[in-house]
């Protein structure tokens, strides 16, 4: 299998298994992470991802994840709804999945050759 043909099964594979839920709405932490959060709301929400924890203080704060509140920020701001959110959070699934794909096979690929 070609490494171009094994990028493009790892990354359909990942949209596959997670495509139902597109039409699930917010649950249970995306309130307070998503919904009520006010960085998503704030102009300069994805710069002060990077000082804020990812719980919201009043929830209990401490855990770090700058970037995953980051880019809830930039994607409450092209739109705000549960369906784009799981979409673009499906679409960060499926790259994370092929760039592991990429890296395993720069290493592993090259040592089999």
């Amino acid at each position: 299998m070609t490494a171009r043909r094994l990028f493009l099964v790892v990354g359909a594979a990942a949209v596959i298994v997670y495509l139902g839920a597109l039409w699930n709405r917010f649950a249970l932490d995306d309130n307070p992470i998503v919904l009520f959060n006010p960085l998503l709301h704030a102009p300069g929400g994805v710069w002060r991802a990077f000082v804020t924890s990812y719980w919201p203080p009043h929830v209990g704060g401490g855990l770090y994840r700058p970037l995953t509140i980051a880019t809830y920020v930039l994607d409450g701001k092209l739109g705000p709804d549960a369906v784009w959110f799981h979409a673009m959070n499906l679409l960060w699934h499926a790259g994370a999945s092929v760039m592991v794909a990429m890296l395993t096979e720069c290493h592993y690929g090259r040592r089999g050759r």
